[in-house]
């Protein structure tokens, strides 16, 4: 597969994933042809960044650690 056809699949996948071409870039910047095809196949399923449905681009685990900060101390 030449270097046109392995960016045509990582620009495809990246339409039809939730995660960016950069990010598929350079996970599959050491793949065989084979392993990017499965690779682009399966995108749909990989993970998203964003788990938080209120606030976007904030993880729970973020959250978690500022929770009890809300409240100023009574000192």
């Amino acid at each position: 597969m030449d270097d046109e056809e392995r960016l045509n699949m990582l620009i495809d996948a990246a339409h039809a994933s939730p995660l960016t071409f950069d990010v598929l870039f350079v996970l599959s910047s050491d793949l065989s042809d084979r392993a990017l095809a499965i690779l682009c196949g399966n995108v749909s399923i990989l993970p998203a960044y964003m788990k938080s449905n209120d606030i976007p681009y904030i993880s729970k685990s973020r959250l978690a650690l500022t929770g009890g900060m809300q409240v100023p101390p009574l000192s």
